[in-house]
């Protein structure tokens, strides 16, 4: 994808994140910025946002990495590596602590299943 056609796809994906927060002033608030860099950062054809401020935006709404560099129209093959039957967004929008509270848990019940299964078996001790 060259620079025009990237710049092209971010702003639409912006506009996408403008309707999920509801407004360009709770998107801005959620950024921790002015409502207006967003009105120019989707109105003004020179305005741009490079890789940092798109990783910034993906982190902080809680979308997944290049989430704003991936055109909404292309269709989005399943990811290969989420075992579970839940779409993996559902996860992605969870707070990092939550994230890490989840992991913990289901560390606990994995292993916690599978301790006879894989447990070292020690050999018996001879008594002498």
């Amino acid at each position: 994808m060259d620079r025009e056609e990237l710049k092209r796809v971010r702003k639409r994906r912006l506009a996408l994140l403008v309707e999920e927060f509801g407004s360009q002033v709770a998107l801005a608030k959620t950024l921790n910025s002015e409502p207006n860099l967003i009105s120019q950062l989707l109105t003004n054809p020179r305005k741009s946002f490079g890789e940092k401020v798109a990783r910034n935006i993906e982190s902080k709404c809680r979308k997944p990495r290049g989430w704003l560099d991936t055109d909404e129209d292309a269709p989005t093959p399943p990811p290969t590596d989420w075992p579970f039957s839940f779409d993996r967004s559902f996860w992605d929008r969870l707070a990092p602590e939550q994230q890490t509270e989840i992991e913990s848990a289901l560390k606990k019940l994995i292993l916690g299943a599978g301790v006879q299964e894989f447990a070292v078996k020690r050999p018996k001790r001879r008594s002498a």
